[in-house]
């Protein structure tokens, strides 16, 4: 975490015990500083799924939790969002008041290798992430190929662009012999 963002009035308060565990996650959720780097950089189904894996230590259930989370966040705006989350019985219950969150159920009955961290999660939301372009694989590109591009159309634009080039060169050597340009190089 870089120094700019850290919260020195929330850690001193908390170091003093003006504030317990749990009010110093809620001002860090609602601090400048979240909101710009999560909530102004996201959409509103992504913050919530960042803050439900940040304060509720897991994963989205499903998406009519997100869908219903998101309603919550803009209709009632980001303060009370983070109040309900914080003071929701699923919080207290697992953190309670004096516990920082942690990620919960990262080895599943049943599971070799259990859920991923959370960093490993993609930062934009389906929506977003599908809108972006494919990235192109080895297989895609394939070698320049003379004998492909020559039946190519774009063989035609290249034609016309050497053709132009070298028309621009005999017209500025006649100009040249006529006296119309100087003479190029050393007299």
């Amino acid at each position: 975490m870089l120094d700019s963002n850290r919260q020195i009035c929330l850690e001193s308060q908390l170091r003093t015990g003006q504030i317990t565990t749990r009010d110093f996650i809620r001002g860090l959720a609602i601090s400048d500083a979240f909101r710009r780097l999560n909530y102004e950089s996201n959409n509103n189904y992504r913050f919530v799924q960042i803050c439900i894996q940040r304060l509720l230590g897991r994963e989205v259930y499903n998406e009519g939790e997100k869908l219903a989370w998101s309603i919550v966040l803009a209709s009632k705006g980001l303060h009370k969002f983070i109040d309900d989350l914080v003071d929701s019985e699923e919080y207290m219950s697992n953190f309670g008041y004096n516990t920082v969150p942690y990620q919960r159920r990262r080895i599943l009955q049943g599971r070799s290798l259990g859920e991923l961290p959370f960093a490993r999660i993609a930062r934009y939301g389906e929506d977003y992430r599908d809108k972006l372009p494919l990235p192109m694989t080895i297989k895609q590109v394939e070698p320049f190929n003379l004998q492909t591009f020559l039946r190519s159309s774009d063989r035609d634009v290249v034609l016309l662009l050497l053709a132009s080039t070298l028309a621009l060169i005999v017209l500025f050597s006649l100009l040249t012999t006529f006296g119309y340009f100087p003479k190029f190089g050393g007299y």
